[in-house]
């Protein structure tokens, strides 16, 4: 007897197949493209998981892609996300424009673009190739991963020519000089900013006051000057990460939270990525006084401390040892029941723990 599965049942299927996806190419990918030649009907909705997610890293993959989007424009307004790894055109082929104007401006869909070159400069040319993906009117999250810039004018130039994102992250992006307006112009809606970099305050200088929500991850000898976070006095939810690696003590944590905005701070996370857990890792809350400088006035609004113990399997601490350490150490904010605890367990790669995303 012959069973026919209906269509709708089909459809399910086929959006199920993508789960799995990641930044390389899985096996996902060649799944669909075998399923776009069993049925014509299941075509289109093949389409929308293949071009959802677009990464791009070698010269042939660009090439390919605009001959693909020039032949078939209906799937430009498909793509939703860019992973741009200017990486091997920079290095060998800086006379090669990946492709033109007229294509990223059918790019109707695209909401987040990431941009990456490293360990060399992005070139010019690619700086203002890069710039011109601002006419997407959908674009809202713009993120630098890894791009070296001569200057931080340039990064900010850059960053300038998104007019419609309300979300950046700037993630191990370098610069060799330190120039350029010291904030962004009012143009900028940005309401969230993350920020994973040596030098986290050179970038907190450039924004405007209008940050709602931001990460912020230094690195673990960071010993930069927290002033400019008093700036952003529309703050309503911070995220702070540590890397501890080999009994380091991140000292510039106190001195980023005497200078955080706390009239409309709701929200305060304190994730600690851990190497070689030990008690003297929450003995430095008690030494910093967090408790006193988070149960003033000044951080009269806040409703929840979100404490965040992000450690491999083998040196996390257990939860019980955790809950009385923190009662300890936050007994003030203990007491007004806004403390929220949290354990993970963590298998760190080769390139260590600040690789990880925020």
């Amino acid at each position: 007897m012959r069973v026919v599965v209906p269509h709708d049942i089909c459809l399910l299927i086929l959006d199920i197949i993508p789960s799995n996806a990641s930044y390389t190419t899985p096996p996902w990918t060649r799944t669909l493209c075998s399923c776009a030649l069993v049925c014509q009907k299941w075509l289109p909705r093949v389409r929308l998981h293949l071009y959802k997610d677009i990464v791009l890293e070698k010269e042939e993959q660009y090439a390919l892609l605009c001959r693909t989007l020039a032949e078939v424009s209906e799937l430009a307004p498909l793509i939703e996300t860019m992973h741009l790894d200017l990486t091997a055109l920079a290095n060998f082929r800086r006379d090669i424009i990946p492709f033109p104007s007229c294509i990223i401006a059918h790019l109707s869909g695209l909401r987040v673009i990431s941009f990456t070159c490293s360990p060399n400069r992005l070139p010019d040319s690619y700086a203002s190739w890069a710039s011109i993906f601002g006419v997407c009117q959908s674009l809202t999250i713009l993120r630098l991963h890894k791009v070296t810039f001569d200057s931080m004018d340039d990064m900010v130039q850059l960053i300038w020519s998104f007019p419609t994102i309300n979300a950046v992250e700037v993630t191990r992006c370098t610069w060799r000089f330190d120039t350029g307006p010291e904030e962004c112009p009012g143009r900028l809606r940005l309401a969230e900013l993350k920020i994973a970099n040596r030098y986290p305050t050179d970038i907190l200088r450039r924004f405007g006051p209008a940050i709602r929500k931001m990460r912020i991850q230094p690195y673990p000898l960071c010993r930069d000057d927290w002033t400019a976070l008093m700036t952003y006095v529309d703050l309503e939810e911070l995220h702070l990460t540590l890397v501890t690696p080999f009994g380091s003590k991140p000292v510039w944590l106190a001195d980023a939270l005497s200078h955080v905005p706390g009239d409309r701070l709701q929200h305060l996370s304190i994730i600690h990525i851990l190497q070689d857990y030990g008690a003297e890792m929450i003995e430095l809350w008690t030494e910093f006084r967090l408790d006193d400088i988070l149960s003033g006035t000044h951080f009269g609004g806040l409703r929840q401390l979100r404490l965040v113990f992000d450690a491999s399997s083998w040196n996390c601490p257990v939860v019980a040892e955790l809950e009385e350490a923190v009662t300890n150490a936050f007994p003030k904010c203990s007491e007004r029941g806004i403390i929220k605890l949290e354990r993970k367990h963590r298998t760190y790669n080769s390139s260590g723990p600040y690789s990880n995303s925020l």
